[in-house]
């Protein structure tokens, strides 16, 4: 583990070197501690994402690439380390964008596959419909699932609100609405970057 850990802080510094875009956000519940995800994306397309990056017992470390398929979608995955546990997995990833209804549509799919034990999770975060309302102000609904192993999905539905002006872009979400399952509201504010 510690082999990997250190070659998981060599990528991490490499990906930070030569960042072309930082994004931060906080997602935040009642009663919850803020969660803190950081990322930085190079000119190349190499991501590192650390979510949870406040809390070591809830960290997980995400390095990998998405690739453009035709003109709508992104194909790819991560290798993704839990260092509270060891866990290890696979994360094939893509995301589909396309134009409806006069808005910008974002749908994302990821899928945990264990590799030396560990849950298996399917999610999705954040998927939206977005319209721009004016220059640099788009808004819309988003929504969430996850499903862990064989419980009980949830889908959360709720609304964001995009600002973006020169090289950054503010984002305000809230997800109230649970469509199963059930929980508390989240609230994400995030920011965006670009060097």
């Amino acid at each position: 583990m510690k082999n990997l850990l250190s070659l998981v802080i060599v990528a991490a510094i490499a990906a930070i070197s030569v960042a072309q875009t930082s994004i931060s956000w906080f997602d935040i519940t009642k009663g919850g501690q803020p969660s803190l995800t950081t990322a930085f994306i190079s000119n190349e397309g190499w991501e590192l994402w650390a979510f949870g990056a406040n809390n070591s017992k809830t960290l997980d470390l995400e390095f990998g690439q998405l690739y453009p398929v035709g003109k709508n979608w992104l194909i790819g995955g991560y290798g993704v380390v839990w260092p509270s546990s060891s866990k290890l997995f696979a994360l094939p990833f893509v995301i589909y964008k396309d134009s409806v209804l006069g808005g910008k549509l974002v749908l994302k799919l990821g899928h945990y596959v264990p590799l030396n034990g560990g849950p298996t999770i399917t999610f999705s975060d954040e998927s939206s419909l977005l319209w721009e309302v004016r220059t640099g102000i788009s808004m819309g609904p988003i929504v969430s699932y996850s499903k862990v192993n064989e419980l009980k999905p949830t889908i959360k539905l709720g609304l964001t609100l995009r600002l973006s002006k020169g090289k950054e872009t503010l984002e305000l979400s809230c997800q109230p609405f649970y469509l199963s399952d059930s929980g508390e509201t989240r609230f994400r504010v995030g920011l965006t970057t670009r060097f």
